[in-house]
């Protein structure tokens, strides 16, 4: 508890509070129940001022905090659960702690095929040859292995000795988003909204854009997405993309045009618009004259404008009823967090 107020005296302190003094065009459901529940975090000038009073940005930046201090808590209770695991084991063995773990966490070497295989698989980012690099990356195959291992031990140890977490984690912050403007999919009254802000060269993004339209299929008129740009990629390539994006909406075609954008993301360069409006069967005078335009700029100025007020910094960033998600297993956890706002009646 005294590193949570530590943590937020921190970030008060060195970047500064900025109130919520000016209302948008957005979507929220946050209520003025809100203020209400949110604890005072400080007080200036005998005025008593809440987590509801941050902007959104800072909201962001203390819900950060507290979720990695959350998830530090959690890594030492896994090993915790590990250590009391291997104890159980020695004891049951007649072991010592040193010899189980030794031998609880043995992995073979990885031979040179699978050193060769990773160094294939992740040769544009490791740049360098193999030779020179071969020794480093068996030590990482070993360690990966290991951390595995240890994965499937601490999972055992909670599943079979009926683990229970006391803590409690962080919940983002219910924030407000302007969406007018952008792409829609889905029924305006869905009960559950998912933005994304997305790269069209982010391969997380790709993968996201796979699982949101699964998602769509699955669960019809209770869903639906609002895509925004935030074009990261220092290419230029994104933002062009983007704003082919942008011109394909005009005439209806954007999430044809986002779809074929992902499929072919390794093949995309600064004129992949042109030949994704003749694909589509877009007017492409009419898409050529847009794209001379302000307006696919002016509307990727917009969403950038929203991302950087909401302190995003990585795609994809999704949100899903004006809270931010964090996600591990895509597929699977956002499924969950759908299914458990559908629950609740979009709340």
């Amino acid at each position: 508890m005294l590193r949570d107020l530590r943590i937020i005296r921190t970030v008060i302190i060195g970047a500064g509070i900025i109130l919520m003094g000016m209302g948008v065009s957005a979507w929220s459901s946050e209520t003025d129940n809100n203020a209400e529940l949110s604890p005072t975090i400080f007080k200036l000038d005998g005025v008593e001022y809440r987590e509801s009073d941050l902007s959104d940005s800072l909201k962001q930046v203390l819900y950060d905090a507290k979720l990695k201090y959350y998830k530090e808590r959690i890594n030492v209770i896994d090993s915790a659960v590990l250590e009391l695991e291997i104890e159980r084991r020695a004891v049951e063995s007649g072991k010592t702690k040193e010899g189980i773990e030794k031998e609880t966490l043995a992995v073979p070497a990885p031979d040179d095929a699978d050193i060769e295989m990773f160094y294939e698989s992740n040769k544009a980012r490791i740049g360098y040859p193999l030779d020179m690099v071969q020794d480093q990356l068996r030590e990482l195959l070993v360690q990966r292995e290991k951390e595995e291992k240890r994965v499937e031990i601490i999972s055992e140890a909670k599943r079979s000795r009926a683990f229970v977490l006391a803590l409690q984690a962080p919940v983002a912050p219910e924030v407000k988003i302007a969406i007018e403007g952008f792409p829609i999919k889905g029924d305006p009254n869905a009960k559950v909204t998912i933005i994304e802000f997305a790269d069209y060269q982010c391969p997380h993004c790709k993968t996201a854009a796979s699982a949101i339209s699964q998602i769509v299929k699955r669960y019809g008129n209770d869903v639906r997405v609002v895509y925004m740009d935030f074009p990261i990629n220092r290419s230029g390539i994104s933002r062009a993309v983007a704003e082919g994006a942008a011109c394909a909406d005009r005439q209806g075609k954007f999430w044809p045009y986002h779809d074929l954008a992902f499929e072919q993301q390794n093949k995309l360069d600064r004129d992949s618009g042109i030949g994704f409006a003749k694909e589509l069967g877009i007017d492409v005078d009419a898409f050529k004259d847009c794209l001379n335009s302000r307006f696919p700029q002016d509307r990727i100025a917009k969403a950038e404008s929203e991302a950087l007020r909401l302190g995003l910094k990585s795609t994809p960033t999704l949100f899903l009823n004006g809270r931010q998600l964090h996600l591990h297993d895509l597929d699977a956890e956002l499924s969950e967090a759908v299914e458990q706002a559908i629950a609740e009646g979009g709340t």
